[in-house]
């Protein structure tokens, strides 16, 4: 089985504004990654690592994703929290996926 882990934890600092809740059409950033991994066939599960995790939480909740499986605070450099997000794996697991959700980096599964 597939997980995909969701680094989203970064300050958005040199950007200036909240890129994860930036909106392309009618989702944010977020959304679109959450998306792309929710449709996926060989996702199983769906980890999300963030600074705020109830806005995160909210946010799944509202759009009605199935296979996020944890939302878990982030570290303080992006290796700290891919480990963060690798110590939420099950067994089940074989492998990886790790996706930093920024608008610079599409991700399409078709």
């Amino acid at each position: 089985m597939l997980t995909a882990i969701i680094v989203a934890a970064g300050s958005s600092k040199r950007v200036g504004f909240d890129k994860l809740f930036s909106k392309i059409g009618d989702r944010s950033v977020l959304e679109h990654a959450l998306a792309a991994f929710e449709e996926a066939e060989s996702v199983s599960k769906i980890i999300v690592v963030c600074r705020d995790q109830k806005l995160i939480q909210d946010a799944i909740n509202s759009a009605g994703f199935r296979k996020v499986r944890a939302v878990v605070r982030g570290g303080k450099r992006r290796q700290d929290s891919v480990q963060l997000g690798l110590k939420e794996l099950t067994d089940n697991s074989a492998f990886v996926a790790v996706h930093d959700a920024l608008w610079r980096r599409p991700l399409r599964t078709r």
